[in-house]
This record gives structure tokens, C-alpha cells and sequence, in this order.
């Protein structure tokens, strides 16, 4: 998983102390990660691969579809729901935050370094994907609202 750098938190705990620094830091670093989240837990539009008028095809939510020869359908229920899955995390003294699934396919599916070709050609953005798009603008931030509170104290 990418890894974003935050400067000014050591000055920020230096100057108020680490209890004081972490109750200010927890708002703007749940804002951070929650922005993140949002950004990796999107679904791409359905693709050829969702639709049921072909022999297989994969479910939402549920699995692997596929029409028998008798013409009724036979499935495995194997969804793990990786949109919803995705969760965050925030240390209680604020210097670190978190965005995570516990989904045993996430990697093939949102990993750059995992993800097939099929994956990225039906749109799945990889964390690597959100982490460059999104991770300036988080960085900036979280460093902004340190400077800030730098600025007041």
C-alpha cells in the first residue's frame, strides 16, 4: 500500500505535546483517509463481464453466474463485497492513519502491482491510482490545517 508523509507533526507534538497534538490531529486525519476510502471503494460502471445474456458472468454482490445446459443457472456465492469492505483507521495520538480491506481478492483486483489486465481495462482504479490522483491534495491538507493550528498556538 502507497504511503503518504505529513510534515509538521512532530513540530506540532514538540509544541503542544503529544496528547494535546493527537485530539487536534484525529479530525483532519479521519477527514484524510475517509477522502481516500471514498475514492478506492468505487465500483466501475457494469461491464460485458456483469452481463447475464452469456454463458458466464459475474454478479455484484453475489459471484460467478453460469448458465447451464438445461438453461437454468448454477452459481457460486463468492462476493466478498470489496466496495463496502474498504475501512480506516486512525492512531488515537494522531500520526498515522489507515485505509484497508480484509477482502482476499482486493490485491488482484485494486492492486497496480496485482491487478490483470481485464481488471484495469473494465476501470478498477488500484490504491496506487488513488494515492497519486488523490495523495497531493490530502497531504496539502493535513499540512494546512497543522500549519494553521501551528500558526494559533
Amino acid at each position: 500500500m502507497p504511503t503518504l508523509t505529513i510534515k509538521g507533526i512532530n513540530e506540532l507534538s514538540a509544541k503542544l505535546g503529544a496528547l494535546e497534538a493527537g485530539k487536534l490531529l484525529q479530525p483532519i486525519m479521519t477527514a484524510a483517509v475517509e477522502r481516500a476510502k471514498s475514492s478506492i471503494a468505487v465500483y466501475p460502471p457494469s461491464s460485458e463481464a456483469n452481463i447475464p445474456d452469456q454463458r458466464r458472468w459475474y454478479e455484484r454482490g453475489w459471484g460467478s453466474k453460469w448458465m447451464r445446459a438445461d438453461g437454468t443457472v448454477g452459481g457460486k456465492k463468492s462476493s466478498e463485497m470489496l466496495g463496502r469492505s474498504w475501512t480506516t483507521s486512525v492512531a488515537q495520538d494522531g500520526r498515522s492513519a489507515s485505509v484497508g480491506t480484509k477482502v482476499s481478492y482486493a490485491q488482484f483486483v485494486q492492486d497496480r502491482d496485482f491487478q490483470p489486465s481485464f481488471h484495469k481495462n473494465r476501470g478498477w482504479r488500484t490504491v496506487q491510482d488513488v494515492a497519486e490522483e488523490q495523495g497531493p491534495e490530502i497531504v496539502k491538507m493535513v499540512e494546512d490545517e497543522i500549519n494553521r493550528i501551528l500558526g494559533g498556538a
